[in-house]
């Protein structure tokens, strides 16, 4: 019995492994120079494999198909990982937010961990062989490369989605399991940037502000989130925003807004406001409102606002008041776009979950084939979760 896995990224690797435990002869085919180039710059390449939570709390940063992963990941959670790679020898950390990486804080580690394991099991690798071809002929798959084919029983599809293409997802992918007859779900970016129309950003280009809350409302969907948002000219970006764009990237956009002070809703802002006022009569209007905000933030609103920033307190009267918090609470912005799946850290959407068992990522219309990780319509928050999506996934093929 052997098998071609067609990908050497985490799935692809855990699944070669799976495989060659079992007895099976494995290839593991990448058009790549290297192993895992993706995974190697995850985390900025630090490498946040997993998040170290029960699975039931695990599912709930799984925003697309949560209940397709709950056999992968009952089977391979995140202590699994831990444990697993703990195993081969790496010595891991836990940081901010239950996040895991190599102790080394480098993705080599866990590359270096996986290709070891896996030829300690007699695992082959092609590199530099990019499939032009895949089909299944006498009962056999043919995977065809330049200038040679390979024929095997069994078949992995672990070729990642459109996202960095740089990396060698080019989403061919796709075109093999269609060739198959696999349904796609059509791809959309996640994790990435969101783009708009306000021409305030360019006073706030490269400005960061921790703790803002973010909401967005569609037609029939609304989400608010609070973190870290940066600013650039043209778009706004950060953990929360990229977590944000993987809820929205299947919705029609009608209200988008910020909330710069988290906590504290209007009546007490108001309070607050009028308390500071006062105190501060004569004082300039934009110099008194860092006390609520930074006064790049201040100014950006009394400019929306129409209110001169050297206006002192005194001066200022209800209906400004009233406009200042509602800024505060409520700062539009102009939807325009997602950025382009080229600049996404995942791509959304790929064969549909109904076409795979859940059980072993067995193919249910083409015996003998598996479909793993980001090919998978699955895809979850920022934080190690694609990661260990996708080791579980791979973990599970037999």
């Amino acid at each position: 019995m052997n098998a071609i896995v067609i990908g050497s990224g985490p799935s692809g690797l855990m699944a070669a492994l799976s495989l060659a435990k079992e007895n099976v002869d494995v290839i593991v085919i990448d058009g790549n120079e290297k192993i895992g180039k993706k995974l190697l710059i995850t985390g900025n390449g630090k490498c946040n494999y997993t998040k170290l939570l029960p699975v039931n709390d695990f599912l709930k940063g799984v925003v697309r198909n949560a209940n397709f992963l709950k056999t992968a990941l009952y089977h391979f959670s995140s202590q699994d990982a831990v444990d697993f790679f703990a195993s081969l020898g790496v010595e891991s950390t836990i940081e901010e937010d239950n996040r895991v990486y190599p102790k080394s804080l480098k993705s080599q580690t866990i590359v270096d961990a996986l290709v070891n394991e896996c030829q300690k099991y007699n695992v082959k690798f092609l590199l530099n062989n990019k499939v032009s071809k895949v089909y299944k002929e006498d009962n056999k798959f043919v995977v065809e490369v330049p200038h040679n084919a390979f024929v095997s029983d069994k078949l992995v599809l672990a070729c990642g989605g459109k996202s960095y293409p740089l990396t060698g997802s080019t989403g061919n992918g796709y075109l093999f399991a269609k060739e198959f007859g696999h349904t796609i779900v059509p791809i959309r970016s996640s994790l990435c940037d969101i783009y708009l129309k306000d021409k305030f950003l360019e006073k706030l280009d490269g400005f960061s502000f921790d703790g803002i809350g973010f909401k967005v409302v569609g037609k029939n969907f609304s989400k608010s989130l609070n973190g870290n948002i940066k600013f650039y000219k043209d778009r706004i970006s950060g953990h929360v925003v990229k977590n944000m764009s993987s809820y929205i990237n299947r919705e029609e956009i009608t209200n988008m807004e910020l909330d710069f002070k988290v906590g504290v809703n209007e009546e007490e802002l108001d309070k607050l406001l009028v308390q500071k006022f006062m105190a501060n009569s004569n004082r300039e209007i934009s110099r008194t409102l860092t006390a609520f905000v930074p006064y790049l933030v201040s100014s950006v609103i009394l400019s929306e606002l129409n209110i001169k920033d050297n206006l002192p307190c005194n001066a200022v009267t209800k209906e400004m008041r009233k406009g200042f918090i509602k800024y505060l609470k409520h700062f539009p912005l102009t939807f325009l776009k997602l950025a382009p799946i080229e600049e996404a850290i995942v791509t959304s959407g790929g064969i549909d979950t109904k076409e795979i068992n859940p059980k072993n990522m067995e193919s249910k219309l083409v015996p003998n084939m598996y479909i793993v990780g980001e090919m998978v319509d699955v895809d979850a928050l920022i934080g190690g979760y694609s990661i260990q999506i996708a080791l579980a996934m791979g973990n599970l093929v037999k």
